[in-house]
């Protein structure tokens, strides 16, 4: 690997060629001190150099004392903590609306809102099922077989073909929705809050078709 110790010494030589009297001087002694910086502190760390050997090129690992050190970046400022608290404190409360034109179907639930190919239902359990098996045909879509924890009662079940024994609960039921502001909501924000799936767990059927 070349330096950069040439050049510094062809320019201070260039320059004291055309020089006369005391300049010389003065000019050699920035040329020497130059150099001696170099040496000092300015020549490359040989552990770290690249050697080249029958046409092949090789790094050698740079000692712990050349290694570089990376600055910690400044993490971004976050919310303050009271944050959420305050927008919920001016967030205007009513009692709930009557059930009125309550239609689950108007959810339309188990759409293909993400374009993946796969209804939500689907979706859902192969984000919450272990052990899964897939439909053959059916395009790494459709779950028919696997293991739930269930979230609500810390127990196992198996999920064999049998689609009624693990449902896909809305944590917000959808008629509370309906009933605390969705029915104000357009065709395509319903379909969306029905198939949302940080609003979607899957669990037993027996606990959740409790009423």
């Amino acid at each position: 690997m070349e330096s950069s110790m040439p050049e510094k010494l062809s320019t201070g030589a260039k320059v004291g060629l055309g020089c006369g009297g005391g300049g010389c001087l003065t000019i050699a002694v920035i040329v020497i001190a130059a150099f001696i910086s170099v040496i000092v502190g300015g020549a490359p760390d040989e552990t770290a150099a690249e050697t080249v050997s029958g046409g092949q090129a090789t790094t050698a690992p740079a000692s712990p004392e050349s290694t570089p050190t990376t600055a910690v970046p400044t993490p971004t400022k976050t919310a303050d903590p009271g944050t959420a608290l305050a927008m919920l404190a001016d967030l205007e409360t009513k009692g709930r609306a009557p059930k009125t034109g309550y239609d689950a179907d108007l959810f339309r639930w188990r759409a293909d809102v993400d374009r993946n190919g796969c209804d939500t239902r689907n979706d859902v359990l192969r984000r919450d099922l272990t052990d899964i098996t897939l439909k053959l045909g059916s395009n790494g879509c459709a779950v028919i077989a696997g293991r739930l924890a269930d979230p609500y009662l810390g127990e196992t079940y198996a999920f064999d073909r049998d689609p009624n024994n693990i449902d896909i609960d809305h944590v917000v039921a959808r008629s509370n929705a309906w009933q605390t502001g969705a029915q104000g909501l357009d065709e395509t924000e319903l379909e969306e809050f029905g198939n949302d799936p940080l609003n979607l767990l899957a669990v037993s059927s027996t606990l959740n078709r409790q009423t």
